[in-house]
């Protein structure tokens, strides 16, 4: 619909729709009568707008780089997101679905959906009831066979800092049967005895942790395929974090 304005923030290059100037998209006057291009924004002017809509969309259907990010943006503040899959079909996710929404196979699914939560995400939700519950059943299946769970970082003070409170006030309370992974180059010898720069042999210092070191991507994507939570126990501010996304 005509009066559902899409915006576009950031760097993304497409001459047609947003004529913007410069390496950085300097001023970025639209092309499209429904787009706002606003070029790249400072971190406080993009939460502000991430604040001021509904839905998030992420219409990549190569590799599906962007999916990591707007996943995450979708979290961060709590609104929908409509993404595309590495084979071209459609996805809507909601806050109170574990992975996933309805799978289309139309580009008219992607439409009708966003329009449809522009308009009533309400009643939005309601027609993707049953979609959610079968997504649902799908993601516990799964969930059981899982076990753990799992920090993985690099060592810096953020990271060390947030382990360690973690193993002084919180571990003494976890049940014994659940054991904590960890994973990277996170420094807390109290937890975990590493021998070199990259971890690369580690000796539990206590029986409910499991201790990694480095992984490769393979071993940390099978790694955090099996275990049921990520925890990011970290206190001070550090940017963006990696775990969280990629969990």
């Amino acid at each position: 619909k005509t009066s559902h304005k899409l915006h576009i923030a950031g760097t993304v290059n497409v001459p047609d729709i947003c004529q913007c100037t410069g390496v950085s998209n300097g001023p970025c006057p639209s092309m499209v009568p429904n787009i706002v291009c606003h070029g790249p924004l400072p971190q406080n002017e993009l939460e502000e707008l991430l604040q001021s809509v509904l839905v998030v969309i992420n219409p990549v259907s190569e590799g599906n780089v962007g999916l990591l990010r707007s996943s995450y943006t979708s979290l961060e503040f709590g609104i929908p997101l409509i993404t595309t899959e590495k084979d071209g079909t459609f996805t809507n996710l909601s806050m109170d679905t574990f992975s996933g929404g309805k799978v289309c196979k139309q580009v008219t699914c992607f439409q009708q959906n966003l329009d449809l939560l522009l308009d009533d995400p309400l009643k939005w939700s309601e027609a993707s009831k049953a979609a959610h519950i079968f997504s649902q059943k799908h993601f516990l299946n799964e969930f059981d066979r899982r076990s753990g769970y799992i920090f993985f970082g690099y060592n810096n003070f953020a990271n060390n800092a947030g382990v360690s409170w973690f193993f002084r006030e919180v571990l003494p309370h976890v049940k014994k049967t659940h054991k904590l992974h960890l994973v990277g180059t996170v420094h807390v010898p109290t937890a975990c005895r590493c021998e070199g720069f990259h971890n690369n042999h580690c000796v539990s210092q206590h029986p409910n942790i499991v201790c990694h070191g480095t992984l490769s991507d393979e071993q940390l994507e099978n790694l955090i395929t099996s275990v049921r939570v990520a925890i990011n126990p970290v206190l001070e501010p550090s940017g963006v974090a990696t775990k969280t996304c990629r969990s």
